[in-house]
């Protein structure tokens, strides 16, 4: 996934959800996963080969 992509989630969130958004990418990225979730307490993203396919908050 390139840095565009992965800041993506990022923008907004606080400093703790950025760093799991980060760590989860990276986690999928280690298990070449082409289909994953990335979740935080405050919303989702829904990815699907390195590229944003959806998102959603949470309440």
């Amino acid at each position: 996934m390139d840095d565009t992509t992965k800041n993506g989630p990022c923008a907004g969130h606080p400093d703790r959800e950025q760093v799991s958004f980060l760590r989860q990418v990276a986690d999928a990225e280690v298990q070449e996963k082409t289909s994953y979730y990335l979740s935080v307490p405050s919303g989702y993203y829904e990815i699907e080969y390195w590229l944003i396919r959806g998102s959603g908050k949470t309440a």
